[in-house]
């Protein structure tokens, strides 16, 4: 069944019905609801075009923090710990950021797993970095700004090799284990 409406008349016909009022008289269609059902029918479709076009742009929208770059706030960046002799367990060339993981025994003898993380991996290329700068085995000096929560976690300062040699990370990177870009203006 379907509700016509007519002027103040609202009638229920069947399909079948509409049809042979159609046929009868084609000027009703246009002055029906049949008519105007195709109207509402093209309405409908662009409003649903326009949700679906509202929905990709809300989304799009919503993506753009993903795209935005994160600071160091998680880090105490006032004094950063050393790792002597801390042992290179994996070097992980990705991106946006490598990860360096090594255990480090502690003044009590405990090992700590320590997971690193450096600036992006362009920035480390143009400072001389590749995917084979540290490999499993090496015995290396680590400086790094650790996690404020206290967990073997942080972000990579520098490191010295046992043969003396120093890497940095991008200008954070100082030769006394600081922050070399504190004379800086910003």
């Amino acid at each position: 069944m379907r509700h016509i409406v007519r002027g103040n008349l609202n009638l229920q016909r069947d399909a079948g019905e509409v049809v042979e009022l159609l046929v009868r008289n084609p000027s009703y269609a246009s002055e029906s609801a049949i008519g105007r059902g195709i109207d509402t029918w093209r309405f409908t479709v662009k409003t649903k075009l326009l949700m679906v076009v509202v929905l990709f742009a809300g989304l799009a929208a919503m993506d753009r923090p993903s795209f935005a770059h994160h600071g160091a706030a998680a880090y105490d960046m006032s004094t950063p710990v050393v790792l002597k002799d801390a042992m290179v367990t994996e070097f992980l060339w990705i991106n946006p950021h490598p990860l360096i993981k090594a255990d480090y025994k502690d003044e009590k003898g405990e090992v700590q797993h320590w997971t690193m993380e450096m600036g992006s991996t362009v920035s480390a290329q143009l400072l001389g970095w590749s995917r084979t700068t540290l490999a499993y085995g090496d015995v290396v000096t680590l400086y790094v700004w650790q996690a404020k929560t206290k967990v073997p976690v942080g972000r990579f300062n520098k490191v010295i090799f046992s043969d003396g040699t120093t890497m940095r990370d991008t200008q954070t990177g100082a030769d006394d284990g600081g922050r070399a870009d504190t004379g800086v203006r910003q």
